[in-house]
């Protein structure tokens, strides 16, 4: 991830009030099924809308994000809100996690990463999990229209079933990959169009 990244989320989060929306994603909303309490790190952490809800829940969050913008807006949130949680502005590649966690949240965020990187950072967020701890996950698969644009990208794109076998060490309590539609528009201006893989997955 480089600093073109974080002008072009920069440039996305100034100009859309709410880029990805206001509600936590439905797999966030999930992890409550199984966790409580705890101290929770979301890496690309956008907006905050899934940081937000989880610190609203009474989760010690530390929200990471690589956009100074994106980073501004969660505490402007969390302070209208009257929501405490950390925020802190880094590329997740670079980040050091001072843990360990309860709960590691990364959504739709590895795709910026080299297949090389992505999975080290992955067995980087495992090991940083407490004996106990959860791990979730979405990542787009090389099923979608991001890869299939481009597919000599050196960029992380799942293949089928693999993100559940980078957790086959794990307990794996929820694991899809479906379809939805991307932020990103075609040249037609359609919306573009993605599989993506979720997980949520338990360290024993």
């Amino acid at each position: 991830m480089t600093n073109n990244i974080s002008d072009h989320y920069d440039k996305i989060y100034s100009e859309n009030k709410t880029t990805f929306g206001i509600e936590p994603m439905p797999l966030v909303k999930k992890v409550l099924e199984y966790i409580k309490s705890g101290k929770v790190i979301e890496f690309g952490a956008g907006e905050g809308r899934n940081s937000l809800f989880l610190a609203s829940k009474g989760f010690q969050v530390v929200a990471v994000d690589i956009s100074p913008v994106a980073i501004e807006k969660i505490n402007e949130k969390a302070k209208a809100e009257n929501i405490v949680l950390e925020t802190k502005v880094a590329n997740i590649v670079q980040v050091d996690f001072v843990g360990p966690y309860d709960l590691m949240v990364c959504t739709f965020t590895l795709h910026h990463l080299t297949q090389e990187q992505a999975i080290k950072f992955i067995e980087k967020m495992k090991q940083g999990t407490k004996s106990g701890g959860y791990n979730l996950i979405t990542s787009f698969s090389q099923n979608g229209d991001f890869y299939q644009k481009d597919p000599t990208t050196e960029k992380f794109y799942l293949k089928e079933n693999e993100l559940k076998d980078l957790y086959q060490d794990w307990e794996v309590l929820t694991y899809f990959e479906k379809e939805g539609k991307a932020f990103a528009k075609n040249l037609d201006g359609t919306s573009m169009v993605n599989v993506f893989a979720g997980i949520i997955a338990k360290k024993v």
